[in-house]
């Protein structure tokens, strides 16, 4: 065995194994919450970028680590009730809406459509949620309640 094959292998040996393939399975089995939580990181984000506030600043307005809201922003966090509140009384924003039975969401593109065609069938259109005009995070979504 040549000088460079030794320390190749005693390089090798010396790294930890990799844990993408745990990694891997962890997000094909929690894909679905994964992925809301990454939308509400992304919401977040926009929520901090129109207040000009820092993640630290969130910190300290929801009583948390520094840490905490990193984990947050990423997207990866499986939020519970308590931390959504948290989030929401802190940024003045809604994060989750309930909506009745007779109510629905819809997203921006469907709008026009229900306001050129529903509206004139006298079926009142009332917003729930505006992103701004001009997010940096994620495409512009708005939400409507429909109530019938």
């Amino acid at each position: 065995m040549t000088n460079i094959e030794k320390k190749l292998q005693q390089l090798a040996s010396q790294n930890p194994t990799s844990d993408w393939k745990q990694k891997v399975e962890h997000r094909r089995v929690n894909k679905a919450w994964l992925d809301k939580s990454f939308e509400t990181a992304l919401r977040i984000l926009d929520a901090l970028d129109e207040k000009g506030w820092t993640q630290s600043r969130l910190a300290r307005e929801m009583g948390v680590s520094r840490q905490q809201v990193a984990k947050i922003v990423k997207g990866k966090v499986n939020f519970t009730y308590e931390s959504i509140s948290k989030i929401e009384k802190a940024l003045g924003i809604t994060l989750v809406t309930i909506l009745q039975a007779d109510e629905e969401v819809i997203k921006k593109e469907k709008r026009e459509f229900y306001q050129k065609n529903v509206l004139n069938y006298g079926m009142p259109v009332k917003p729930v949620n505006k992103v701004t005009s001009a997010p940096t995070y994620k495409s512009e979504k708005v939400y409507l309640r429909i109530a019938s």
